[in-house]
């Protein structure tokens, strides 16, 4: 009786070991599910302008212990491409009538650029300062500067950049917000009263 008991504890033991197996297999499963959920709706958040999520994707492409470095890399790579090819468009502000918005002083601008609706209408507002031939480049500059730097709405800081790069020539790496900050520190005087 001893034997058949043992025996029964041996099997149950073995039962046991599969189960805690199994278990632990299905733990692994779920993380890497959950993983993959958050990752996808990062890439979706990003998809639909938000600048946090677009950041902390290049964050992830840069981790080389992430094993979602790779995909994180070549999603925000393709974000990039896609929010580059809007670039090409031009919008036009809808000012309220009866507003001329040739009496606006650039920081008149940069309050309506605040609390513009929309991202068209922000990026309308950001093109309608670049072209304004009254306000010294420097101070345009600083303002493009200050939206990379602080904007939510990924394509208003693609704009921002992209005309910054378009006046300065700086060769700055995509997105290397620091890196123009930089750059702008050591130039900004060569642009003061154009």
């Amino acid at each position: 009786m001893a034997k058949a008991a043992d025996a029964q504890v041996s099997l149950a033991r073995q039962k046991i070991d599969e189960l805690d197996k199994l278990i632990l297999s299905a733990r692994e499963t779920l993380k890497t599910l959950q993983s993959e959920a958050e990752f996808t709706e990062l890439v979706s958040e990003a998809q639909n302008d938000d600048r946090h999520a677009f950041d902390k994707l290049k964050d992830i492409s840069r981790d080389s212990t992430n094993p979602m470095a790779q995909k994180a890399g070549d999603m925000w790579q393709s974000i990039l491409g896609s929010y580059l090819s809007r670039l090409q468009l031009q919008f036009t502000v809808p000012w309220n009538k009866g507003v001329d918005p040739s009496k606006f002083t650039l920081w008149d601008l940069e309050i309506a650029y605040r609390q513009a609706v929309g991202q068209p209408t922000r990026i309308s507002i950001l093109q309608y300062v670049w072209g304004r031939k009254d306000i010294p480049v420097a101070d345009k500059m600083d303002f493009l500067l200050d939206v990379a730097q602080n904007d939510a709405s990924i394509m208003s800081v693609f704009f921002a950049l992209r005309t910054f790069e378009d006046t300065t020539h700086a060769n700055a790496p995509v997105f290397d917000i620091p890196y123009l900050k930089k750059w702008w520190s050591e130039h900004r005087q060569a642009y003061v009263g154009k």
